[in-house]
């Protein structure tokens, strides 16, 4: 078993929390790292990758793949979702949605979550106009229902508690983009929608553990959609953002400093702790599984000696440790 550990040092306080906490140390360990091979050719494009993990540690992987031989466009590509065991074994490939026709254009699953026992997806694909839906799935693969999701653009699930949000934007009739948390059972009925600003263009979404959806900005501000306030602010900004997820009372942002061009993870708490952990050339957490440890996902390039002749990415299991 491969170990490595990062230690994480405590740095300043958060612009808007004037609360500050003790200082506090952390640390980010990888327990396993494991090749997935996907079904399809390793010579094939592939974009939008994402991962969620269910309680005994099965992955669900979702990405988008098109072939590169041949001037196939790169707009015709297709969406896939996947499942591995914990060693990284295929063991299905999911049940492709009807709704999305064999000719959309630009289709891909923008976010993927696995909560009570489902899968659930949200896609988004061009056939005429926009489209978009949510998908959800049986852990065995199969397709339980689909949800059209009219006039939302760039659909987010959130999930929330024993209810899934999905958040996007909307045209209104003014030519005006307004934010959209639209929020459903979980076996798809529409419960209640609320509209407010949107947020910047790059946020990364999620909820915490008390069923608030907030939105991590470049720009340095973490917002609550509603009702509408700043929860945090961080001078400075934070760069190019990979990934944003909640952890321990934390929430943890995977991200790249735009002028030295290092990845760090960086933890903030409610109480104005901060600290950062630099993950320059290392795989690192970007979502938390629901069975508790965290994982990251990062592209393989397509290797002649690879047996299976498919394409690869790489996947590691994270502990964090506060102290």
């Amino acid at each position: 078993m491969r170990r490595i550990v990062l230690v994480i040092f405590v740095s300043g306080l958060l612009g808007s929390v004037s609360l500050a906490a003790p200082p506090q140390g952390c640390s980010v360990e990888l327990i396993s790292l494991h090749r997935l091979s996907l079904p399809v050719p390793g010579s094939a494009g592939l974009k939008d990758l994402a991962l969620a993990v269910d309680e005994r540690g099965i992955l669900y992987v979702s990405f988008a793949s098109w072939p590169t031989e041949g001037a196939g466009p790169r707009a015709m590509a297709l969406p896939y979702i996947v499942s591995y065991d914990p060693s990284g074994k295929l063991l299905r490939v999911f049940e492709r949605p009807s709704i999305i026709p064999e000719t959309a254009r630009w289709a891909r699953i923008t976010s993927l979550a696995y909560t009570s026992g489902r899968v659930y997806a949200a896609a988004q694909w061009q056939e005429g106009s926009w489209r978009s839906a949510l998908l959800i799935f049986g852990t065995s693969g199969d397709l339980q229902r689909t949800v059209v999701l009219e006039g939302l653009r760039n659909p987010w699930i959130v999930p929330l508690g024993s209810q899934i949000g999905v958040l996007g934007t909307v045209w209104t009739e003014k030519g005006q983009d307004v934010g959209v948390l639209q929020t459903f059972s979980a076996d798809g009925e529409r419960v209640s929608e609320h509209m407010a600003e949107p947020f910047e263009p790059k946020a990364h979404l999620l909820s915490d553990g008390t069923g608030r959806v907030l939105a991590v900005e470049p720009s340095g501000k973490v917002e609550v959609f509603h009702p509408r306030k700043t929860w945090a602010s961080l001078p400075g900004g934070f760069g190019h953002i990979h990934a944003a997820f909640t952890g321990d009372g934390a929430i943890i942002i995977n991200r790249v400093d735009l002028e030295t061009r290092r990845t760090s993870l960086l933890f903030l708490n409610d109480r104005g702790g901060r600290c950062e952990a630099d993950t320059t050339g290392r795989l690192a957490p970007m979502v938390r599984g629901a069975d508790g440890f965290f994982y990251g996902i990062g592209q393989l390039g397509f290797r002649p000696d690879t047996p299976t002749d498919r394409r690869e990415i790489l996947v590691g299991k994270f502990r964090i440790v506060r102290q």
